[in-house]
């Protein structure tokens, strides 16, 4: 599905106890979340090659929200200019940065990682951190939400992170992610309290789902891979919008509602 040269250098005594406290994984997890980081792959470097012509811009900020081992910043070939955001636990931050330095690992030429500290179990807001990092909300990003769910992120938890990413996300960035365990519906609705509008794809082996339901055939949910398009503006955006309007209030002239 996709190759990673740096998946040894994780393989370390620290990296294991982290990995296997956050991780209780099987089979199935396994294939789930290798399906998961071979479509997240794609899609994250097919946003950050389009450019939206609408609004004259290219997407120069990735931001990885999830368990902290990611290796994507140093193993796919992100354009120049680009600033990766890695969000998660601080331990597991400082495991993976000392595995990888070891490991000679390093971003390509002219992009810049930013580790961010959240621990979502414990506090579950990022958005001051990543504000501190330096992501611009009146800026196109991509997200990447996986691993959340074996840190502990239940289905209430992570409806306050798509909350808070459509906060942090200028409009029209890109989200992607997987959701714990619940009905298409429920997924869809989840999206859609965040101002998200995208799809949803289930992944399980044919045998073990019923066919006339969202749910495996010892009746627990299945777990869902989405991907979105944020349709409302960010924080950062809608103070730009009150900004210029109040401008041009004070300057007598009408213009309300002709900025976007």
């Amino acid at each position: 599905m996709y190759v990673d040269p740096f998946a040894s250098a994780l393989c370390t005594d620290d990296a294991r106890q982290v990995l296997d406290a956050s991780f209780p994984t099987n089979a199935e997890d396994d294939l789930f979340d290798d399906t998961a980081t071979a479509v997240f792959d794609a899609q994250l470097l097919e946003a950050v090659e389009l450019v939206n012509m609408d609004l004259k811009q290219q997407t120069r900020q990735v931001v990885l929200l999830g368990c902290g081992l990611d290796t994507r910043p140093y193993r796919l070939p992100w354009p120049e200019g680009t600033v990766l955001f890695d969000v998660a636990p601080a331990d597991v931050h400082a495991v993976a940065a000392a595995a990888l330095k070891a490991a000679g690992a390093h971003v390509p030429r002219a992009c810049l990682l930013r580790r961010v500290v959240a621990d979502f179990a414990v506090q579950p807001s990022f958005q001051n951190a990543l504000a501190a990092g330096g992501l611009r909300g009146d800026r196109l990003s991509v997200w990447a939400l996986q691993g959340l769910p074996a840190l502990g992120v239940d289905r209430e938890g992570m409806r306050g992170i798509l909350v808070e990413v459509a906060e942090l996300a200028a409009s029209s960035s890109i989200v992607m992610g997987e959701l714990p365990e619940m009905t298409r519906s429920q997924g869809e609705d989840m999206l859609a309290e965040a101002g998200m509008l995208g799809m949803l794809s289930g992944r399980a082996p044919v045998s073990d789902v019923d066919p006339h339901s969202d749910r495996h055939k010892d009746g627990s949910h299945r777990r869902w891979l989405f991907l979105a398009r944020c349709q409302q503006r960010s924080g950062a955006e809608r103070e730009i919008y009150s900004s210029h309007v109040a401008a041009m209030e004070e300057a007598g002239e009408d213009f309300f509602g002709n900025y976007s």
